[in-house]
């Protein structure tokens, strides 16, 4: 039984086409390998301080861990009894974000 002269070369068209979209796909693989960290985390890289974000009294105290990380801390003393919240923001933008959290915290008299 003959073969229609054109399946050799769809058969070569389909191989071309899987390869590529493997090369393709491998190739994006490796990039998200690589770029990880950045498509991951997402910190906000200015600094304001908590005055523009209309919380008056917060003191911002920098530390240096021993590892060397550094971290910018906004401190209020507690009133009274109450505890201090360590609060932590998240992996993306900054602690001037939840702004309007602190104020809750701080109108019923955390720390």
């Amino acid at each position: 039984m003959l073969q229609p002269q054109w399946r050799p070369a769809l058969s070569g068209y389909v191989k071309l086409l899987v390869g590529l979209g493997l090369a393709l796909y491998l190739g994006v693989l490796g990039v998200m390998f690589l770029a990880q960290r950045q498509l991951q985390y997402f910190p906000d890289q200015t600094d304001r301080p908590p005055q523009s974000v209309g919380l008056q009294g917060v003191s911002v105290i920098d530390i240096r861990a021993a590892d060397g990380v550094a971290s910018t801390l906004w401190y209020v003393p507690a009133q009274g009894q109450m505890p201090v919240i360590l609060f932590f923001h998240g992996n993306a933008g900054s602690v001037a974000d939840r702004a309007d959290r602190m104020r809750a915290y701080l109108s019923q008299g955390y720390g």
